[in-house]
């Protein structure tokens, strides 16, 4: 039985950070265009990036993620779970 298991690379990363802090954006570019005061018009070119932020996160979070075969680590997982306690364990040398 092979085991796949799934991890994010950093575009993935990147997408989770646009997923998250989207709606934090969204509300700062808002505040600007909401207190507007007269000396200069707020840039409603922001708040349109802005408000892209959480679908793109969100596309780039589908986008970003790597699947890998983990069969040998799960069958190192069970075989750790399933051995008797008092059983010996693999010494691992550490070289430097």
């Amino acid at each position: 039985m092979t085991v796949y298991r799934q991890r994010l690379s950093a575009l993935g990363w990147f997408g989770a950070l646009l997923f998250i802090a989207g709606p934090a954006v969204i509300g700062w570019q808002l505040t600007e265009v909401l207190t507007f005061s007269g000396y200069g018009e707020p840039e409603k070119v922001g708040l349109f990036l802005a408000s892209l932020m959480p679908a793109l996160g969100a596309v780039l979070l589908l986008i970003g993620r790597e699947y890998y075969d983990a069969t040998d680590q799960v069958a190192k997982e069970q075989d750790a779970s399933t051995a008797p306690p008092n059983a010996p364990r693999e010494r691992q040398v550490r070289r430097y």
